[in-house]
């Protein structure tokens, strides 16, 4: 899972009001998160963070990604209006806590990535040209 679609996610997640759009949002979101090896190394990681959105399942589902997949999407499905409000709250309040807003480094890193290839294209046609130097 990459960081832009973190941020993307925190963003709807925090505007979005439509209760239909909303858990049909969260339905992929919360696939993607709990498939995602990079943010999840193991099962237990997933057990641990689902304890703190509230969702509480016995060990044998956490055997299985794609059980815990199917169990989160039907309890997020059975939630009101109230309850999916106090969701998205504790989701966003984890999501900004486990990974925060790196977008200021990200700006940092491609505007410095930028000025760096502008300084190879810059060497390389003064090296074609002078070859001396």
């Amino acid at each position: 899972m990459n960081n832009k679609l973190l941020i993307k996610a925190k963003k709807t997640i925090a505007t979005e009001k439509d209760g239909l759009l909303i858990n049909s949002f969260l339905f992929g979101f919360m696939s993607i998160l709990i498939l995602s090896k990079e943010k999840f190394k193991k099962n237990d990681d997933i057990k641990s963070f689902l304890e703190q959105l509230g969702f509480h399942y016995k060990e044998y589902v956490f055997l299985s990604r794609t059980i815990i997949i199917s169990r989160v999407i039907r309890d997020i499905e059975k939630l009101d209006e109230n309850q999916l409000e106090d969701f998205n709250r504790k989701l966003l309040k984890i999501l900004n806590e486990l990974y925060p807003d790196n977008s200021d480094n990200m700006k940092k890193e491609s505007k410095e990535s930028t000025i760096k290839n502008k300084e190879n294209y810059v060497s390389k046609i003064i090296d074609k040209y002078n070859p001396q130097r």
